[in-house]
């Protein structure tokens, strides 16, 4: 048995590097077949380099991230065409490339599994880059459903993206759900990040990863005006870039609050540093992206022992882990009252935020430690694929 797996960056699914080593170590050639290019700007280098392979044809278009998705995909189709695994595994990136995929696997006679990271077309409708009502809209989810169906079986990150696919008439018993691993490891600090940034004294609040479309951002930046003129020693801390960060980066422009720092793209080092050292970690999620992605910075947050704030649906992964662990709380979408409250009562609070920080290092330690969901996944994709 050989498995190939697919995914156009390595960095945006880390997961495969604990993975891959794991299932060879098994007996099971396993390869993921990626671009040359990067998900994003890093120093970081390519760990088990020898289990990945790189497209060659997408050399002509590393630097333009679009463009080197429709040659990944391409260059991916042709593999699976002329060179086909004896299983194949697609993430959902490049976007809508499981469709082609399972359709030329089904083609060559292949079985396949679909690790779902973001469901698409579904998230690009709700970003508003279709009508969801529209033919296309609809053609796509057809066959994205005819994709999963057949799939077999289907990974995703959490109860809320399982409740949809099963909803969509996937074999609730074909469905199985693995979270995002990590991407930061509670060691000792190597740098003090607050006092290169004057912040050694003031109690913070860090929202830190993406800042595109999905996420909520005006709440945080009422309460922050708010609280710049009550309790001038809160903090807050917005780090990360997308689509976003415009919004973002004008409230700091045209205010210039004293109570806020932004931060663009750090290395491991210093951003370990900053999410260790902050109080109280902020996660968002519109109400309508529930269930077509998951936060998976919820994990890192956890890893490090931090209390969560979450800024969104009720009936959400995020939502489950904190109530469960008690190791943070909920607030609804654009509900800035409740999110002032909820950072005043940690501000005023210490224990309860070492509490909860210790509820959440819990959950890691029983459930989110890589080495086991890695050895569980691993075992789980080599006996279902073993079973075509």
């Amino acid at each position: 048995m050989d498995i190939r797996f697919f995914n156009t960056f390595n960095h945006a699914a880390a997961i495969l590097d604990h993975l891959l080593p794991e299932i060879n170590s098994r007996g099971v050639k396993s390869v993921a077949y990626i671009s040359q290019s990067k998900y994003r700007k890093t120093n970081r280098g390519d760990d088990h380099i020898e289990f990945f392979e790189k497209a060659s044809l997408t050399g002509i278009s590393k630097s333009r991230k679009r463009l080197n998705q429709v040659v990944y995909a391409i260059s991916a189709s042709l593999k699976i065409l002329f060179s086909p695994a004896q299983f194949h595994i697609f993430f959902t990136q490049p976007p809508l490339y499981p469709i082609i995929g399972a359709w030329l696997s089904r083609v060559r006679g292949v079985p396949y599994a679909i690790h779902i990271m973001d469901h698409y077309p579904g998230l690009v409708g709700a970003l508003g880059y279709l009508d969801m009502d529209g033919w296309l809209y609809k053609l796509l989810d057809r066959k994205m459903d005819k994709a999963l169906k057949k799939a077999e079986f289907v990974v995703v990150l959490g109860s809320c993206m399982e409740k949809m696919v099963v909803d969509k008439g996937v074999d609730p018993q074909k469905v199985k759900i693995v979270i995002n691993a990590p991407k930061v490891k509670d060691e000792p600090l190597t740098v003090d990040y607050f006092a290169k940034i004057g912040l050694s004294d003031k109690f913070t609040i860090i929202y830190a990863g993406n800042m595109g479309v999905a996420h909520e951002f005006r709440s945080i930046l009422a309460v922050s005006a708010r609280l710049e003129k009550t309790h001038p020693d809160i903090h807050f801390i917005m780090l990360g870039k997308g689509h976003r960060k415009k919004e973002v980066q004008a409230f700091y422009d045209e205010h210039k609050p004293k109570n806020m720092t932004m931060v663009g793209y750090l290395e491991n080092e210093e951003f370990t540093a900053i999410m260790k050292q902050t109080d109280v970690h902020l996660i968002t999620l519109r109400d309508n992206f529930n269930g077509l992605m998951v936060p998976s910075k919820l994990y890192s947050s956890l890893a490090l022992g931090k209390p969560v704030i979450f800024e969104g649906p009720q009936q959400n992964e995020v939502t489950d882990v904190l109530t469960t662990y008690d190791a943070g709380v909920r607030v609804g979408h654009l509900d800035d009252e409740a999110l002032e409250q909820s950072i005043l009562e940690y501000y005023a609070d210490a224990n309860k935020v070492k509490a909860q920080g210790l509820n959440a290092k819990r959950y890691f330690e029983e459930r989110g430690k890589a080495s086991a969901f890695i050895d569980d996944y691993a075992a789980y994709i080599i006996r279902e694929s073993s079973l075509s």
